[in-house]
Parts: structure tokens; C-alpha cells; sequence
């Protein structure tokens, strides 16, 4: 359904409360995803206007003494008059560090830099004061959402290769060398002795090769477009991307740290799949489990994986789970 919120035009520097020029519609879909889909519809009517201007959309957030701005899209408003409707994900707004649900307000704000109209649901009728309001600003602290999930990534990570070692101890070689290769002391990757002779750097096929062997395929799709999958691990799928791929594809442009939905995935179904490409040897799947569902489409959307296969993992009982995915 969403929520309506009227604008005030500014004057002389303040919010006038007592006149109306539009109203923004705001709706938040909250869940159980680490971020989530916020929309702002702006209808615009008798905002005072001389021609055609252009103006930016802007989220509030108190910061200190001040209120930071945060750009989030553009309006373009005519003789009075605009619509307009923007959708963006709730963390980290336009970079700025800060969440959706730290903003107490939205503005207008025109291409000139003066505040034309805002919307405030603080339930408190502030006039917030223009010269109190920074736009372009960061937060300065990280915020405490990231610092966990990078730390459950790590403790998850030393956990597994302690598991594996106890596990694998007669093969100590692939751990040898892939600890060799994803910390080298001097920054470089460094090569095996074997194949100094031939002085060619390591593939990311060869090195997803020495992964499989250490780990037990999985039976994941009904045919054989992806076949050879295993399950991989956040710090695992970094190495991988360490390394250049042989083909024509480039830019895989996956930052895992950053990227909410594949984290998520991770943390729910404690493992991400990685496999083989039956048309391209030199490409990989990577796979993001999950349940099929619009909302969790339009989230993997978001974090590139617009693509879904239905799976058929016999550890698996419900029926829309899959993989969304992509190939590097």
C-alpha cells in the first residue's frame, strides 16, 4: 500500500508547513532479505517554478548538528508541476553509509542548489533550516550491518579450512598451494615448480580444478548445461576471481564484500555453487541458492544473477528451491 506524505515548499530558507505542492508515496518492503526495495512516487502540483528546471530527489538523514542529503534520482518539474518515481535498495543509499530507515525526510532540491520542497514523517513538522543541511556527505563510522557480516564471513571461512585439514589430511598438497597462492608474502601470485618451465601464470579453470579435487560434485541440475559443481565458499570465490579466465569473457565485476544477496545466500544455505559451462570450457556458474519468488528475483536482479534454475538435490526438500546465477 505504501505511505502518503505531503510536500511543503520552502520560503526564505524554511519549510513553509502551511502549503501543500504535492505529495511523495513512499513504500518499503521490508523482509527477511539484508536489504530491501524502497519506492518513492512524487506527484508535484503549484510548486513555484519559472519554466522547466530540473531537480533532484534527495533522502534526509540527521547527522550530528546537521542533516546530510543524499541524492537518490532526478524530477524534472514544469511551470509547477512533476511526476516522478524512483526505487533503490535501503542500505547504503547512493554510498553515503547511510540506511533508509536513518532518513527522516525526503527533498526537492533544485539544479540551482536551493531546497524547493520537502516531506517529513519525524512526526514533529520540522522546518528543517537550509543552511543546516550538508548534501554529498558520508558517514563517517561503518556501519555495524557490515562489520558482523564481514566478521561471520571470517569466522565461517576459519572454520571451514579447519574442518577440511582435520578431514583431509592425506591431501595436503591442493591446501599447500592454495594457501601459497591466495597470501603470497610479496603481493604476487606465485607459480608452481612444475610449471615454471613453461613461465604461464595460473588459469582460474586450473585453479577451480585443484578445488574440485578436494571436494564432492554435486548433483544439482537435470541436465548437463552446468555440470561439475561443487560448493564453494565466500573466500573461495574471491580466490577465483584472483585469476584471469582464458576466454573472451572479462569484467566478471562480483565484489563479494559488497554484494548482499550472494552473502545471504551463503549465511542461509551455507555454501555458493561454482561449476562448469558445457558451452564454453573456459567458463564458470556461479550459483546463489535460494527460493524462487518476485521478490527474491527483482533482489538478485540488483546484485547481478538474473537467472534461476530450479534444482534437484535430493538434500532439498522444497520444490522452488534453486540456484541464481551467472557466468564468469
Amino acid at each position: 500500500m505504501g505511505n502518503l506524505f505531503y510536500l511543503h515548499e520552502y520560503s526564505d530558507g524554511s519549510a513553509d508547513m502551511s502549503h501543500s505542492c504535492g505529495f511523495v508515496k513512499v513504500e518499503h518492503e521490508t523482509g527477511w532479505m539484508m536489504s530491501s526495495r524502497v519506492s518513492l512516487e512524487f506527484s508535484i502540483r503549484g510548486m513555484y517554478s519559472v519554466g522547466e528546471c530540473r531537480c533532484s530527489i534527495c533522502a534526509l538523514v540527521p547527522d550530528g548538528d546537521y542533516m546530510s542529503g543524499i541524492k537518490m534520482d532526478d524530477i524534472a518539474v514544469n511551470n509547477g508541476f512533476g511526476r516522478a518515481k524512483c526505487e533503490f535498495i535501503d542500505t547504503n543509499m547512493g554510498g553515503s553509509g547511510f540506511d533508509w530507515n536513518d532518513a527522516v525526510a525526503v527533498a526537492v532540491v533544485t539544479d540551482a542548489g536551493g531546497l524547493a520542497a520537502v516531506a517529513s514523517w519525524d512526526d514533529t513538522d520540522t522546518a528543517y533550516p537550509y543552511d543546516m543541511i550538508r548534501f554529498g556527505a558520508k558517514k563517517n563510522t561503518v556501519p555495524q550491518k557490515e562489520h558482523a557480516q564481514q566478521e561471520a564471513v571470517e569466522e565461517h571461512t576459519e572454520a571451514g579450512e579447519k574442518e577440511i585439514a582435520a578431514e583431509e589430511g592425506s591431501k595436503p598438497e591442493f591446501l599447500q598451494i592454495e594457501e601459497i597462492e591466495t597470501k603470497p608474502e610479496n603481493g604476487d601470485i606465485i607459480i608452481p615448480e612444475e610449471e615454471k618451465a613453461d613461465e604461464m601464470p595460473l588459469t582460474r579453470m586450473q585453479v577451480f580444478s585443484r578445488m574440485q579435487e578436494d571436494c564432492d560434485y554435486v548433483d544439482a541440475f537435470d541436465d548437463d548445461t552446468y555440470y561439475d559443481c561443487i560448493e564453494i565458499t565466500p573466500d573461495k570465490l574471491r580466490t577465483l576471481l584472483q585469476y584471469e579466465c582464458t576466454g573472451a569473457k572479462t569484467g566478471d565485476g562480483i565484489d563479494v564484500e559488497q554484494n548482499s544477496f550472494l552473502m545471504h545466500g551463503f549465511y542461509t544455505f551455507r555454501h555458493i555453487l561454482a561449476g562448469r559451462v558445457q558451452s564454453d570450457e573456459n567458463a564458470m556458474l556461479i550459483g546463489v541458492p535460494g527460493v524462487y519468488s518476485n521478490k527474491e528475483r527483482f533482489m538478485a536482479g540488483m546484485f547481478g544473477f538474473n537467472n534461476f534454475r530450479r534444482s534437484h538435490r535430493s538434500d532439498c526438500r522444497n520444490p522452488y528451491f534453486g540456484y541464481w546465477y551467472r557466468e564468469i
